[in-house]
């Protein structure tokens, strides 16, 4: 333990057993989640190896159902029973043994304030279809409980008090397309600032199809998602990460995450800040398939092209790189909320890394501070070591909670909950103040007493008073706030609560519009960010202006807010705002690219192949990628081999650009090429289109003594499979069935 802290056994099992995520209301109600269906129920592929391809090949829910229904079939009985019990006892060992254990939800209390948990039901039970996950995240929130298990995101409410959740609404479908590794599910469920529900995945996909028709399809990526609490406005937030578990807001609403590494060497978990419409670059297939088959290769985008990595010259442009590396198995996280522990904990993220080793495992705790548009990690301390802490979560009283899932990797009939406390602290004025005023709620409050609490020291009480004045369209004391009060973050929970107003109708935004030009550069970031949300067109003209801030982080804003208004007014200054920044601050990038690909105007991106600017092109390459729109081929004339690169990848990866593939294809007869990554993908462009002159051109190139000798084995071996092409891609592993072919073209 930290000098400062100490712990206490809050609850045990059997009040507590195999727990995974906690959340903390603001009464000291503790909701809790049990799995019982991890590697029992929800399979893990590591276990089932010959069934790799056909996972890659998944797209949807319904294909793992199908195939789970086929490959698990009652007729299949006999050869499964190796490995599957028969849990409904009806004699077979088929996929209706997956339905039967549930995951589900405890609430754990401390009834006579004694500082131990003495009381523990069963909040919520029954998801246990054949393709349900794992019940990795809990919100309390308001009046509800939020619970991710995927295929779904649930709302329980109690309606009759009786401590079990008796209505259930599922607010989004169709998570959770692949089995992947085992602990890559749903969690992290958060409220952000913006009255918005955050959570999120790992990379075992997304095919969400919204209630406005827009389908959401990542189905190889970890992703943070974000809704309304109400299910509308769904959205991928963020999308190419590998595995994060919880994410936490800090006081300026940025938010971070820690995501899990590859296993693989060479690789780390990241501190990452996230920001929306960001790429991480992780794909479910750069796992396992093609490396370990003799007829394919080892190459490996994610490690030999440095995708984890933070930032350096040359590095991928579509990716938004981590803030640093950091430790071993993150799971839990969670920011102080600024009254909680110690003054020496303020502005903290905590983390837990659970190893599967006790004596590994331990919770750290970091801070960042800002670095251009984005931040660097300070202060990295040991906080806890020797349990194998999972989920976190800062309670009313001040005190961190987690849950202890003990030990090893598997299910069990065990578990804790512990509270992690500044005992010299404990019964400060200021955390007793928050826990009461967090137990009365806002509900009852005058609106002069809401106004007063938006400058409250803990971010919770400050969010439950911007709430409630959203609730009740109380407008004036928000606008007040961000123009007058003399507290920052008073100001900051204003321009919010003015935001979340503005996203239903942008006519409310026009009473802050001057904020844009205020002395304060975190003021002027906060307005650009809710100008965008609300799509708020009169604010054109001041964003623009923004562009050449002295802030990056106001520079940052303003460019993402102008991607929302999409007006082609915006393209010339964001232009310019790129060109500036010649590459140098990677979040401008993406924002640049990001706004640019909103805005939606392919011809112009396109004409930008002969910008004398290097920094312009890339961009321009980034947003005709988003769009996939076959104009990037453009770019692959450049003569800078490193934005050929990132066109290369652009027409290549993921569900690629197909009218671009010739002009990739046809790369290879340029000389003088040295990336491995642009060849790759050149010659893989070839071998995908598979026509004669294709396998002409592989066969020119393999026998060029100018071309880099790596590169003519790769065209030998690519060869040598034409015939029958793998279903995994000899670049990135993704599943392409290519069919066979004429061996002799």
């Amino acid at each position: 333990l930290a000098d400062d802290l100490a712990l206490t056994l809050w609850a045990t099992e059997p009040m507590v057993v195999s727990p995974v995520a906690l959340s903390v209301d603001h009464r000291g109600v503790v909701y809790v989640t049990e799995t019982r269906r991890r590697k029992t129920s929800n399979l893990d592929i590591r276990r089932h190896r010959d069934w790799i391809t056909d996972d890659l090949s998944f797209e949807t829910i319904a294909d793992k159902r199908a195939f789970l229904h086929d490959r698990l079939a009652p007729a299949r009985s006999a050869d499964n029973a190796a490995w599957l019990d028969d849990r409904n006892g009806d004699g077979l060992h088929d996929w209706r043994d997956l339905t039967v254990f549930s995951d589900r939800i405890h609430r754990v209390l401390d009834t006579d304030g004694d500082g131990v948990a003495d009381s523990s039901t069963v909040f919520a039970d029954g998801f246990n279809t054949e393709v349900t996950g794992v019940g990795a995240g809990v919100l309390a929130a308001d009046d509800a409980v939020y619970y991710t298990i995927a295929p779904d995101l649930w709302r329980l409410r109690d309606t009759d008090g009786d401590g079990v959740a008796d209505q259930r609404t599922a607010l989004a479908h169709d998570f959770g397309v692949h089995f992947g590794y085992a602990g890559h599910d749903m969690s992290g469920l958060t409220m952000g600032p913006d009255g918005r529900v955050y959570w999120t995945i790992g990379d075992i996909g997304v095919d969400v199809t919204e209630a406005g028709g827009r389908r959401w399809h990542y189905p190889y990526d970890g992703a943070v998602l974000r809704a309304n609490p109400d299910g509308s406005g769904f959205e991928v937030f963020a999308r190419g990460l590998r595995n994060p578990q919880e994410i936490a807001f800090d006081a300026f609403g940025n938010l971070f995450t820690a995501d899990n590494d590859s296993d693989k060497p060479g690789d780390d978990e990241r501190i990452v800040y996230v920001t929306e419409g960001s790429d991480s670059g992780w794909r479910m297939y750069w796992q396992f398939g093609k490396y370990t088959d003799p007829r394919s290769n080892d190459y490996n985008v994610w490690l030999a092209e440095r995708y984890h990595a933070p930032a350096f010259e040359g590095q991928a442009a579509f990716l938004t790189p981590p803030v640093a590396y950091h430790h071993a198995g993150p799971a839990g996280f969670a920011y102080n909320p600024g009254t909680a522990l110690s003054d020496r904990w303020d502005g903290y993220f905590f983390v837990s890394q659970f190893t599967g080793t006790p004596s590994q495992s331990r919770i750290t705790a970091f801070r960042v501070e800002p670095q251009g548009a984005s931040f660097r990690l300070v202060d990295d301390v040991e906080v806890v070591r020797g349990l194998q802490a999972t989920g976190l979560a800062f309670g009313p009283d001040g005190a961190l909670y987690f849950a202890d899932w003990l030990e090893g990797w598997e299910v069990k009939d065990r578990g804790r909950i512990w509270r992690l406390d500044t005992p010299a602290t404990a019964r400060d004025a200021a955390r007793r103040e928050t826990q009461r005023l967090l137990a009365e709620g806002a509900a009852g409050r005058s609106t002069e007493d809401l106004h007063a609490l938006l400058g409250h020291a803990d971010q919770r009480v400050r969010m439950m008073a911007q709430f409630e004045l959203v609730r009740r369209h109380a407008a004036e004391p928000l606008i007040d706030a961000a123009h007058h009060a003399t507290d920052r973050l008073a100001r900051i929970h204003g321009i919010w609560g003015i935001g979340q107003m503005g996203r239903a109708d942008a006519a409310a935004m026009a009473p802050i519009v001057d904020l844009l030009g205020d002395p304060d550069s975190e003021i002027r970031a906060q307005v650009a960010r809710v100008m965008g949300d609300a799509r708020y067109r009169p604010a054109l003209a001041p964003l623009i202006a923004l562009l050449q801030d002295d802030s990056a982080r106001v520079r940052f804003f303003a460019a993402e807010a102008l991607g929302k208004l999409a007006d082609p007014a915006a393209i010339d200054p964001l232009l310019a705002l790129l060109e500036a920044n010649a590459d140098a601050d990677p979040l401008l990038r993406h924002a640049g690219a990001l706004a640019l690909a909103r805005i939606g105007d392919a011809d112009a991106l396109v004409d930008l192949a002969t910008h004398p600017a290097r920094s312009v092109r890339v961009a321009a390459v980034v947003a005709l990628r988003r769009l996939r729109h076959p104009g990037v081929a453009a770019f692959l004339q450049d003569a800078d081999e490193g934005v050929v690169t990132e066109a290369a990848r652009a027409i290549h990866d993921d569900t690629s650009i197909p009218d671009a593939l010739p002009a990739l294809a046809r790369i290879i007869e340029r000389h003088g090429l040295t990336s491995e990554a642009l060849l790759r993908r050149a010659l893989n462009a070839n071998l995908r289109l598979g026509r004669a002159e294709d396998a002409r051109r592989v066969a020119a190139y393999a026998d060029r003594a100018d071309a880099p000798e790596a590169m003519r084995v790769e065209a030998v071996q690519i060869l040598g499979v034409w015939p029958n092409p793998l279903a995994l891609d000899r670049v990135e592993g993704r599943y392409r069935d290519l069919g066979t072919r004429d061996p002799a073209p």
